[in-house]
């Protein structure tokens, strides 16, 4: 079975099919901070760990304060915000990132109550999952790009 991939951009379709996945929503940003997050967390799977984020305080989170407490817990991972929203990625793309939608912080970050899946395709004419053609398709409308894969 085939699947095609829709992406906005180049990219975010770099980063899928390497591995990454992307929250789903952009984070509220008051004077360059984001509140709420004491205690919350995020659990990966892929790799394994578990980050709580910590604001006794109260004084909210910079968005590099939230990459810096991800990377605490994961040095395997690069967190980094693309317009607001969360994008995490293996620094070597293996296995691909796995979030669990069992993570306090999820709906912050716009994750969800559901397991979250990154998927490393391999080459063309390489192991499934694997790209079908290295060519990323632009749609007709020049508003995004298609990738053909061939899932595991």
């Amino acid at each position: 079975m085939l699947k095609i991939l829709q992406f906005s951009a180049l990219q975010e379709a770099e980063h899928v099919i390497n591995g990454g996945i992307i929250g789903g929503r952009e984070l509220v940003v008051i004077e360059g901070k984001v509140y709420g997050l004491d205690g919350k967390t995020l659990i990966f799977t892929t790799p394994a760990g578990t980050v709580t984020f910590s604001d006794k305080v109260g004084a909210g989170h910079t968005l590099a304060e939230v990459i810096a407490e991800i990377k605490a817990v994961h040095a395997g991972l690069q967190p980094k915000f693309v317009k607001k929203s969360l994008w995490v990625i293996e620094t070597t793309p293996t296995n691909g990132v796995v979030i669990t939608g069992a993570g306090t912080a999820n709906p912050v970050f716009g994750f969800g109550a559901v397991t979250v899946t990154g998927t490393v395709y391999d080459v063309p004419g390489g192991t499934p999952p694997r790209l079908i053609s290295d060519n990323f398709h632009g749609k007709a409308t020049v508003d995004g790009y298609y990738i053909l894969v061939e899932p595991a």
